[in-house]
């Protein structure tokens, strides 16, 4: 995963430190809202659709409720005012839900343009002595 996506798997790094940072680093007065936590784990679906594929749009979303629970499980362990919030994990789970089905739809619509852009090559192939002659790939 590194080789083939470094950059992908860096940000998705740092993110996830960031987002851990936020939930047991110094708190600010107030409270997290729904639409924060949807927000908050929005990003996770793009960036692991863009490390796993497409084709795995459930484990990214499992993993993203994982990553969920345990930022819960982080807090309700290292910080004595914590509590495990039922609300909060449904919000993160529809942002990881959300965010994961954004990226499928995108990179769904960005492979049906290339693949109009790219139709199925044609090539030159030399046939006996009768000279060259244009073949198409087998559908």
């Amino acid at each position: 995963m590194l080789r083939r996506h470094p950059v992908l798997t860096v940000v998705g790094a740092v993110y996830f430190g960031m987002l851990c940072f936020m939930a047991l680093g110094p708190r600010s007065v107030g409270t997290a809202t729904f639409a924060g936590g949807v927000v908050l784990f929005l990003p996770i679906g793009p960036i692991l659709i863009g490390l796993f594929g497409r084709s795995r749009w459930m484990s990214v979303i499992l993993l993203g409720l994982l990553a969920s629970v345990w930022v819960q499980l982080a807090c309700i362990v290292w910080r004595s005012d914590a509590q495990l919030s039922l609300t909060e994990l449904a919000s993160n789970a529809l942002g990881v839900a959300a965010g994961t089905a954004l990226a499928v739809a995108v990179s769904s619509v960005v492979s049906r343009r290339e693949r109009i852009r790219h139709p199925s090559f044609t090539r030159l192939s030399q046939t006996g002595g009768s000279g060259w002659t244009l073949e198409s790939p087998p559908d």
